[in-house]
């Protein structure tokens, strides 16, 4: 892993501070494997599915 300063000497001058950026990152990763989780587990037990058929005898 990368020291902190040669992370902060790769941004842009006009980013906030390297922790703030790091912070909005991993935020956003958490975000995104809770996402995955949650489609997987609807796939799974065949949630995804009643879902797909319901909207297709609506639409």
């Amino acid at each position: 892993m990368p020291s902190a300063s040669r992370f902060a000497s790769t941004l842009p001058g006009d980013f906030p501070a390297w922790q703030t950026v790091y912070t909005y990152f991993r935020n956003w990763r958490k975000a995104r494997r809770t996402e995955y989780s949650v489609r997987q587990t609807l796939r799974q037990d065949g949630t995804w599915l009643k879902i797909h058929d319901s909207r297709e005898r609506v639409g």
